[in-house]
């Protein structure tokens, strides 16, 4: 099967000229395959069947995986940035930085953020203390709230838990 893809992915693939250019693109442009398979099937197929690609080319595709895949931004900012390049083109690096899509690794800031979202919600805090974890996914999505959804995700779990963790106090 072409570029080690399973049989299906490769019947989507073709099944639609333009993602098969774009993808073409992308890899003739250095993406891994099976990265830009994904991107395509998901993120640029939608977007084919709601509007066109406009002037995406395949080099955005490997910018926008590559970015996702160091931590530059999350899969959300992705599809933000993706909407972007499909309007006007562009540098994928420039345009995440000129659209505030960088994701939040500040240890410091995201602490901050953790403390006041604590501090903010005491019922919620002390059904939390109550045993009731599930009240750990309500602060998680405080968080991302507060942070527009751009805290690294395992970063922001594991500051809510450590902060989580220090408001339980010793057992009864």
């Amino acid at each position: 099967v072409a570029y080690g893809l399973a049989a299906p992915t490769v019947r989507v693939l073709v099944g639609d000229t333009a993602a098969a250019r774009i993808f073409a693109a992308a890899v003739a442009a250095g993406g891994p395959p099976r990265a830009m398979a994904n991107l395509v099937q998901g993120e640029i197929l939608r977007r084919l069947h709601d509007a066109g690609c406009g002037v995406l080319q395949g080099h955005h595709l490997v910018a926008v995986q590559a970015l996702v895949d160091t931590g530059s931004i999350n899969r959300d900012a992705a599809r933000a940035l993706l909407d972007v390049l499909i309007e006007t083109g562009g540098d994928p690096v420039v345009l995440a930085q000129t659209l505030g899509l960088a994701q939040v690794s500040d240890e410091v800031a995201l602490r901050s953020t953790v403390a006041t979202i604590l501090d903010r919600f005491p019922v919620e805090l002390a059904k939390y203390r109550g045993g009731n974890s599930a009240m750990q996914g309500f602060f998680m999505g405080q968080l991302m709230a507060a942070t527009g959804r751009r805290a690294d995700p395992k970063l922001a779990t594991r500051l809510l838990r450590e902060a989580l963790d220090l408001t339980q106090g010793p057992p009864p």
